[in-house]
């Protein structure tokens, strides 16, 4: 899938674009047979602008991944425009303030103090298809929704609500197993979300109290660094979607990830 933007302009600050992209590209382990290895999505990401805000999207066969921000110096009547950019080159030049960012034909141009840098778009993402799928189709409300609709016919039932900081410390105590993997366990009864990981004779357990009521089981388990990407955003809370062996999707009001399970 081939798209040359027309013409986008933006400004904001770069330390947070590159942490937008950072999360973008989900760099840490994942999961390779009884152990794990470092990994992560590809280099290229794809930056749309409409209005006011701009998002930063990846994906992969099953994975998708979008975070969000506001900007300054853009048209607020502008249709959305986007284009494909190599995360390297880009975040090699963004500096810890203000830049103007202009997309212009085939070039992109950041403008920091007096230095002014030219990049190439990328004209194609191998996955775009993917991207341009849920970029369409994720549902945008979710904190006062009980359910959440991926997709029309992709709609996932249970939901918790958990504060972040408490939801990475499990995940970062179950890393320490070294397999990667983790299983969300949904406990209405209990009112407990547990995420276990085990290898061989290791495993251990992590019971989260969450925000809200659960009020529907499920359970599921996937491959995700994703502790690492909650730590890029703003937010104080997550709200977490899935059904068993179902895609899981974590929310933010300035992200959305979602992982396909694992289904070995």
């Amino acid at each position: 899938m081939k798209k040359v933007v027309k013409h986008m302009k933006f400004t904001m600050n770069g330390k947070r674009l590159k942490e937008m992209i950072n999360l973008c590209l989900l760099k840490g382990k994942y999961n390779q047979g009884l152990s794990n290895t470092k990994g992560q999505l590809g280099n290229c990401v794809k930056i749309s602008c409409s209005g006011n805000k701009i998002s930063v999207e990846n994906g992969d066969a099953s994975t998708y991944v979008r975070v969000y921000n506001r900007v300054r110096d853009t048209n607020p009547l502008m249709n959305k425009q986007y284009g494909f950019v190599n995360a390297d080159i880009l975040t090699k030049y963004l500096v810890d303030e203000d830049s103007t960012i202009s997309f212009l034909d085939n070039i992109i141009k950041i403008i920091s103090g007096n230095s002014v840098v030219e990049i190439p778009v990328i004209e194609r993402h191998d996955y775009a298809h993917i991207i341009g799928k849920f970029s369409d189709s994720m549902q945008e409300d979710y904190e006062d929704e009980e359910t959440y609709a991926a997709t029309e016919k992709l709609v996932l039932k249970t939901k918790v609500c958990l504060m972040k900081n408490e939801l990475i410390s499990a995940i970062n105590m179950a890393e320490r197993v070294g397999s990667s993997i983790y299983t969300f366990n949904a406990n209405s009864k209990g009112n407990t979300l547990s995420i276990t990981s085990d290898k061989l004779t290791e495993s251990i357990t992590t019971n989260l109290e969450p925000i809200s009521p659960i009020s529907r089981d499920a359970i599921a388990s996937f491959s995700l660094p994703i502790s690492k990407a909650l730590e890029y955003t703003n937010d104080d809370e997550v709200a977490i979607f899935y059904d068993d062996e179902m895609p899981i999707i974590f929310r933010t009001t300035d992200m959305i990830l979602m992982r396909a399970p694992r289904t070995e």
